[in-house]
């Protein structure tokens, strides 16, 4: 009996796909489709701002990690996603929007992702952060691991795993001469530093002018 329900089953989904829009609009009948918080130009953004890198020892796995630049674009499409999270309107998003973009006249800051076992914060560390631009290198002015916001965890996505912390890393917006680090050069580099290995991650410094250049027009 069971067999001939099995048989039934697979010549009614046979015909089903045959039918092509009768199965698509069968299947959303069928099964509710959730929503997803997806938008392409948000994505495009994410993936400017948003970089890994992996380090190697001939074969052997070093280290893994990822790093996303809070970056006045990345804070606008992370106060877009609050409000749809929220449901709230514009007036909210922009009241959002302004506390975020705060933070960055004051710091240059990052979320970094790191494996399991591999740690900025104990003392002593194996792992040192630092940032360069044309103008200079300049060490963090505070690294902490936290747990972050729901709108960060969509906008990380499947960068984000069990396996991974997060660390949130800044670095002071001016240097000790009162200027604007952003405004020097033409790239900003997130040193890894290990006891023996190191890389880096890159982020071209035309994408924020770029950015405030759209904001004045």
């Amino acid at each position: 009996m069971k067999k001939i329900q099995l048989a039934s089953l697979g010549t009614f989904v046979v015909l089903l796909t045959g039918c092509g829009g009768a199965l698509k609009k069968w299947k959303e009948e069928t099964f509710t489709q959730a929503k997803l918080y997806k938008s392409e130009e948000n994505e495009a953004v994410v993936k400017q701002y948003l970089q890994s890198l992996s380090l190697y020892d001939q074969f052997e796995t070093v280290a893994l990690f990822d790093a996303l630049w809070l970056s006045d674009e990345i804070k606008t499409v992370v106060s877009d996603v609050h409000v749809q999270l929220l449901g709230k309107n514009k007036e909210v998003r922009n009241n959002f929007l302004r506390r975020q973009l705060k933070d960055n006249s004051e710091y240059v800051s990052f979320y970094v992702l790191s494996q399991h076992g591999i740690s900025f914060v104990d003392h002593p560390t194996q792992w040192h952060l630092h940032l360069v631009t044309d103008g200079g290198s300049y060490s963090p002015a505070s690294v902490k691991l936290l747990e972050i916001t729901p709108e960060y965890r969509i906008v990380l996505n499947k960068k984000l795993t069990p396996h991974k912390d997060v660390y949130e890393v800044k670095f002071l917006r001016k240097n000790s001469k009162g200027k604007d680090i952003l405004e020097e050069g033409k790239e900003l580099q997130l040193f890894f530093n290990g006891l023996h290995h190191f890389g880096t991650i890159k982020w071209s410094l035309n994408l924020h002018k770029e950015f405030l250049q759209h904001l004045e027009d």
